[in-house]
């Protein structure tokens, strides 16, 4: 069998995730700075969004009443989307070479 990093990995009929047992159980300090860090920055990105999102939908709730600005705003809001996502990977230039597959990769004879 292949192997695909998924070794260890079960779902149980309760729906959790098992990762296997774990080698080493010894926590350093530093890990928790780490996860204090992220929980942090995630709690305030949290706090920001749901701020940000209810500001939006009074907006919308004000003024896009009309079902032809509806559609206008779901056109430019879908142009906006393509083009951030467009330039982003054009100006970041981060690709990778494409990986050519053949039949034994894919667990075809």
């Amino acid at each position: 069998m292949k192997d695909d990093g998924f070794e260890g990995l079960e779902l149980t009929s309760a729906g959790t995730l098992k990762f296997g047992n774990l080698q080493n159980t010894t926590v350093n300090l530093s890990n928790i700075h780490g996860a204090l860090v992220l929980g942090v920055l995630g709690g305030m990105l949290g706090a920001l969004f749901i701020n940000v999102n209810t500001r939006m939908g009074r907006c919308r709730k004000k003024y896009i009443t009309t079902k032809t600005r509806k559609i206008l705003e779901t056109g430019l809001f879908a142009a906006m989307t393509i083009t951030v996502s467009f330039w982003s990977t054009a100006l970041l230039n981060v690709c990778h070479k494409r990986k050519e597959y053949v039949a034994e990769d894919l667990g075809k004879p």
